[in-house]
């Protein structure tokens, strides 16, 4: 039995837990930047990517990576932890470029093709003592990705991009060769899923030594790298979004932020501090506008901007080791050759993985399928992939579907009830009368407030979208403008009988009011009866007493 240090063993299981976080990371990004009736479906995938990617990996992918060699430094088992969970990241990155309209069962085919073969191959290159590892060009020898921005992510990321192309976009999204903006149902997740990345990335990188004791010091520049890269990605993000689209674009930030950690991980080691700096400031740029043109020029529908973060960062950083490395980056001593190799190198994955992923989603298209129905697509995959009812699906695009009603049951027989006659009434208190305000929704809770105090009690509240004489505003969403014609309001139904309408029409205008454009409008109406339906109480009588 060989003497593995206890030391290393630790560190690697370590960081292997640190990676394996990152599935959480990417679960919840992804379910924040997508539609709410796909939740369900984006979750199970970032769990069963890991599953059977992890299983193809290890019965496969592993020793097509490394064949029968040895491990230093610790258990073969160990580094096999360690190297799955590369594998599950690789595969998981297609998930968010896919979602709301890929098929389970094709998605996972996909998964086990990625984690068997596509990212084994790459990583054998790379890491196995491939070709790419001996590529020499004069003094320098070797492709350089310390950590992966080639081999997981550019090959997530190139693989995100055929897989997007080919399943083609959302229904709806473009329209007469214009973008249209879908916006994610959560930025809390999202947000919070980046943090999650972030902790996560530094195992990613950082576990990349492998050996920590007698390397320790290089462990905590990398570190450091790690996190200069994202912070000054996500500044560069947040300026060039508020320069680009005059508000700083929160998504675009996020987008931004892991765009920096990508472009610092194929380099992490190879690079000064200066060197990580402007590798998180280009790479933060370099995120939101290759977000923006992928949608709106190349029409590619990329819901979590994969392809820009993964792909595109991933092959710029790559390439960056040729320019920033301190020991033979163009831009710091001078030298092409190790320029050259890189360049050679992301080529050479870059055309491995779109492909073998091309051929791979032909296939699945041609037997199994990979889009599913527009009408599953429009109830959400949810619904139709997984059987999970959702209960706020939009409804205008439910609007075919409408569910079946086995059993009716007449009135009569619901519930018994015992008539009232209309009590004798004055006719003017009697008279009643229906107001229909359409208000801001930050008015809301004073406008309730005002109403009570004059005795009206009773209200249907309902959130609506709307639009006046204003017309709306132009905005933008991850590069994305759009036309905002209908802005949030409130709708509040009340019907009045005691107390004069006048005085609630007063009551109204004296809350609402602030002079500018959106105030709202008060509708009035005459109503011709009420009845309620658990007494069969019928007009004035009606209205008084407890709601129902």
């Amino acid at each position: 039995m060989e003497n593995y240090s206890v030391m290393d063993t630790v560190w690697i299981l370590m960081s292997t837990v640190l990676v394996f976080i990152m599935q959480a990371g990417f679960m919840l990004l992804e379910t924040g930047l997508t539609r709410k009736k796909n939740l369900a479906n984006v979750a199970i995938e970032n769990l069963m990517d890991f599953a059977c990617g992890g299983i193809a990996f290890l019965l496969v992918g592993f020793r097509l990576m490394y064949g029968k060699g040895s491990v230093p430094y610790f258990p073969k088992t160990a580094y096999m932890a360690f190297t799955m969970m590369f594998c599950a990241t690789a595969a998981t990155i297609v998930s968010g470029a896919v979602v709301g309209r890929v098929k389970f069962k094709a998605y996972l085919i996909f998964t086990v093709c990625v984690s068997a073969i596509i990212y084994p191959i790459a990583g054998h290159w790379v890491w196995g003592q491939g070709w790419l590892s001996s590529l020499s060009i004069g003094e320098f020898t070797g492709f350089t990705d310390f950590a992966g921005g080639a081999v997981v992510h550019t090959v997530g990321g190139v693989a995100a991009l055929v897989a997007s192309m080919m399943v083609g976009p959302r229904i709806g999204k473009f329209h007469n060769g214009k973008s249209n903006v879908i916006a994610g149902h959560d930025i809390k997740a999202a947000t919070l899923g980046t943090f999650v990345l972030w902790i996560g990335w530094l195992g990613f990188n950082t576990g990349s030594v492998l050996s920590i004791e007698n390397n320790i010091e290089e462990a905590a520049a990398i570190f450091l790298n790690t996190n200069i890269s994202a912070v000054f990605a996500a500044v560069s993000a947040m300026a060039f979004s508020w320069i680009r689209f005059n508000k700083p674009d929160v998504t675009m930030i996020l987008s931004g932020t892991l765009g920096g950690l990508v472009a610092i991980t194929a380099g992490c080691s190879e690079v000064s501090q200066i060197g990580a700096m402007i590798i998180g400031i280009a790479a933060g740029v370099l995120t939101v506008v290759m977000i923006e043109v992928i949608d709106s020029r190349f029409k590619v529908d990329d819901p979590v901007g994969a392809v820009a973060v993964h792909g595109i960062c991933g092959i710029f950083g790559t390439v960056a080791v040729g320019l920033f490395a301190k020991n033979g980056g163009l831009f710091t001593t001078g030298h092409l050759e190790r320029l050259g190799i890189q360049l050679i190198g992301i080529f050479a994955i870059v055309v491995w993985t779109s492909v073998i992923s091309g051929i791979i989603l032909f296939i699945i298209k041609k037997t199994v399928g990979l889009r599913v129905s527009a009408d599953a697509e429009i109830k959400g995959l949810d619904w139709s992939e997984h059987g999970i009812p959702y209960d706020n699906v939009d409804l205008a695009e439910i609007n075919d579907y409408v569910p079946k009603i086995e059993e009716l049951v007449d009135v009569e027989n619901a519930v018994p009830v015992e008539s009232f006659a209309e009590p004798e009434v004055d006719q003017s208190k009697a008279a009643i009368t229906k107001l229909e305000i359409v208000a801001r929704p930050e008015k809301f809770s004073a406008l309730k407030e005002a109403l009570n105090e004059i005795g009206v009690t009773g209200m249907t509240v309902t959130n609506v979208m709307g639009c006046g004489i204003q017309k709306g505003s132009t905005e933008f969403y991850r590069g994305i403008s759009s036309e905002v014609y209908l802005r949030p309001k409130i709708q509040i139904n009340i019907v009045v009988t005691k107390v004069p309408v006048e005085k609630v029409v007063e009551t109204v205008r004296q809350t609402l009011y602030t002079g500018h454009i959106g105030d709202g409008k008060i509708f009035i109406y005459t109503v011709k009866n009420v009845i309620k339906i658990r007494t069969d109480e019928r007009g004035y009588s009606a209205l008084q007493g407890a709601d129902d």
